[in-house]
């Protein structure tokens, strides 16, 4: 699979962010410890989450209004073809 950035990557903390309003979210968790996700409704509400293992990353389909909200991670809004 290929890659491609759309933005430059962010730090996602306790702030909620779209990430760009982006549909598409790599989110690394560049710490030596588990940490957990959590995906918002625009209004704030938590909707999903998930733990992102440490030293590891993951693809996060997202509505481009809805947050990203998590602690140490790292978000860039992504696209990709196979």
């Amino acid at each position: 699979m290929i890659y491609k950035f759309l933005a430059q990557e962010i730090s996602i903390d306790t702030t909620a962010n779209s990430v760009s309003n982006s549909t598409l979210v790599r989110v690394v968790n560049p710490t030596n410890g588990n940490t957990v996700l959590l995906v918002q409704y625009a209004n704030g509400t938590t909707y999903a989450s998930g733990t992102v293992l440490a030293n590891s990353e993951i693809i996060i389909q997202k509505n481009p209004t809805d947050l990203i909200v998590g602690s140490g991670q790292k978000a860039t809004p992504v696209a990709y073809k196979n």
